[in-house]
C-alpha cells in the first residue's frame, strides 16, 4: 500500500496513488485573478512525471484578466487530493499558469505571485517561511432567491438554522434553546454541526487538518472552520479547497453556502480572520518579551501591516459587501490598531499559549470573499516593509471597554477608496517583482470599469423604501 502522504511530495507519489485508488480522471484546477478555480479535465492516462514539468495547454481567451490565451497548467503534487463529489474516481490537482514558449511563469498568477512573495521573504533573511492559519465563516440558506431587470430587485433568504421538532412541527432558530447562544454553544442550540463534521472529514481526507464550531450568527445559518496553520502557499491552496468542499457539500444537501461577508442586514458578518507568524527553520520569530509576549519582529510587522491596511483591504476585502461587514457590523467596528484579546482591533495579540513558537499576530479584517493567494501575499509584503523600514506599530488600543477604545485612523469606507489607496500606496507590493505593475493595473481597471458599472448601476430596495415619495 502507498504512504498516502507520499502523495503530497512526489509526482511517482501521485502515480502511484491513481493506480491504488484505480483514479480515472485528473482535474487540473487554477485560479483566476479574483479567487475563482477553473478547471481542465484531462484522462489519468495523459498523466506522467513529466506532465508535472511539461504542464498541460489551456486556452485562456474569454478570461478577462488573462495575461495571454495560450497558456500551460503546471500542476504541484503537493496539492493532490481525491474529489471526493465527483461520480468518476477524479483526482485534483492545482497548477499554476506559465507562458508556453517561454516556460516563465505568469506574473498575472495569484498563485504564482504568492510563491514570489515567499521567495522575497527568504531573499531577505529575514525569514524563510510565513506560516498562515485561517478561520473560514460562511452562511448556510436551505434557499435563495434573486431576481435582478431595470425594472425589479429582489432577494429572498430561507434561514438553514429550522430543524424539525420530535412531534414534526417546525422550529426556527429562536427558540427557548437559543435565548442566549455564544459562538461555541452546543446542540441543539448548533444546528450545522452534522454538516461541519461531514466537511471536516472531507477536508481531513484530503490532508487539511481542520476544526469548526458553532458561530452566533448561526441564529440565520452562520458557521466557522478553522484550518491548522501552514505555509503560505499551502495555506492558500488549502483555503481554496476549504471552499470548494463547504459550496459542494451544501450543494450535496440541498442547501446553499455563501461566503459574502454581510448577506443580511443586523446581522453577524462573515469574515477570515488569519493567525500569521515567520519562521526560521524550526524558531518561531513572533515570540519574545513584548506586549503580549511578542518579539520586536512580530511588532515590527504590526507596524507594517497596520501602516499598509488600507490598501490591503483591496485583496483582503475586495467587494462592495465586505464593507458592509466592515463598517455597518457592531461587532466588527475594527479599530486599526491591536490589542490583546480584542474583537475589535484590526490586529489583535492571540494569549491561548505562552510558548514562544506558539506566538503569532491575528489579522482580523479579512474575509473569505479575497482571493487568499492575493490576501496573504499582500499581508507579507505589509509585514517585511514593517521589519526592512522599522515602522512602529504605537502603543495599543485601550485596554478599557470596546466601547471606549478610539484609533486616530481608520479603513476605507468603501471598496472604491480601498482601491485609491492601493493606487497611492503600492510600492511595498512591487518590491522584487513579487506584484506587477500591469497585474495592479489588471486589478483595478476591472474593479472600476467592470464591477463598479455593475453594482452601482441598479437602484436598491433600500433606496425604494427611504426614497419612493421624496
Amino acid at each position: 500500500m502507498t504512504n498516502e502522504s507520499e502523495l503530497r511530495v512526489t509526482p511517482r507519489g501521485v502515480l502511484a496513488f491513481c493506480r491504488e485508488k484505480e483514479v480515472k480522471a485528473i482535474d487540473l484546477r487554477f485560479a483566476d485573478l479574483f479567487g475563482t478555480w477553473h478547471h481542465l479535465t484531462v484522462p489519468v492516462s495523459r498523466l506522467s512525471e513529466a506532465s508535472f514539468e511539461q504542464g498541460f495547454a489551456v486556452d485562456l481567451s474569454d478570461q478577462p484578466t488573462a495575461s495571454a490565451c495560450d497558456r500551460l497548467i503546471v500542476p504541484h503534487a503537493s496539492s493532490a487530493f481525491l474529489d471526493p463529489f465527483a461520480s468518476l474516481p477524479t483526482l485534483i490537482l492545482i497548477g499554476s499558469l506559465q507562458d508556453p514558449i517561454t516556460r516563465e511563469d505568469d506574473t498575472l498568477d495569484s498563485r504564482i505571485i504568492a510563491q514570489r512573495a515567499l521567495n522575497y521573504l527568504q531573499g531577505t533573511g529575514i525569514a524563510d517561511r510565513a506560516r498562515f492559519a485561517a478561520t473560514c465563516e460562511f452562511y448556510l440558506f436551505s434557499e435563495v432567491q434573486i431576481a435582478l431587470s431595470p425594472a425589479m430587485s429582489m432577494i429572498r433568504l430561507q434561514r438553514e438554522s429550522r430543524r424539525a421538532s420530535e412531534d414534526g412541527r417546525s422550529l426556527s432558530g429562536s427558540g427557548v434553546h437559543d435565548s442566549s447562544p455564544t459562538d461555541f454553544s452546543a446542540s441543539p442550540v448548533d444546528a450545522s454541526f452534522d454538516f461541519r463534521n461531514s466537511v471536516m472529514e472531507l477536508l481531513i481526507d484530503a490532508d487539511i487538518p481542520v476544526s469548526h464550531h458553532y458561530q452566533i450568527g448561526q441564529k440565520s445559518g452562520q458557521a466557522a472552520i478553522e484550518m491548522d496553520s501552514s505555509d503560505l502557499v499551502s495555506a492558500a491552496d488549502a483555503m481554496m479547497s476549504a471552499k470548494f468542499m463547504v459550496r459542494s457539500a451544501a450543494k450535496r444537501s440541498g442547501s446553499l453556502a455563501t461566503f459574502l461577508p454581510k448577506p443580511i442586514a443586523g446581522h453577524r458578518g462573515s469574515g477570515m480572520p488569519l493567525h500569521f507568524s515567520l519562521w526560521k527553520g524550526e524558531e518561531g520569530l513572533f515570540g519574545g518579551q513584548g506586549y503580549g509576549g511578542l518579539s520586536e519582529t512580530a511588532m515590527l510587522s504590526i507596524g507594517g501591516i497596520l501602516q499598509h491596511a488600507p490598501a490591503l483591504t483591496a485583496f483582503c476585502n475586495p467587494t462592495t459587501n465586505s464593507y458592509r461587514r466592515l463598517h455597518h457590523s457592531p461587532e466588527n467596528a475594527f479599530q486599526l490598531g491591536y490589542a490583546q484579546q480584542s474583537r475589535r482591533a484590526a490586529c489583535c495579540i492571540p494569549s491561548f499559549s505562552s510558548e514562544p513558537r506558539a506566538k503569532c499576530i491575528e489579522i482580523r479584517t479579512p474575509d473569505a470573499s479575497a482571493n487568499p493567494y492575493l490576501a496573504f501575499a499582500a499581508i507579507l509584503m505589509a509585514a517585511i516593509d514593517g521589519i526592512q523600514n522599522k515602522i512602529e506599530a504605537g502603543p495599543p488600543l485601550s485596554i478599557e471597554a470596546d466601547e471606549a477604545r478610539t484609533s486616530p485612523r481608520s479603513l476605507p469606507p468603501s471598496l472604491w477608496d480601498a482601491l485609491e489607496c492601493l493606487e497611492q500606496d503600492s510600492d511595498f507590493l512591487t518590491r522584487g517583482d513579487v506584484f506587477s505593475q500591469e497585474m495592479l493595473e489588471r486589478w483595478l481597471t476591472y474593479k472600476r470599469n467592470v464591477e463598479r458599472p455593475a453594482v452601482e448601476s441598479y437602484p436598491t430596495p433600500a433606496e425604494y423604501q427611504r426614497y419612493l415619495d421624496c
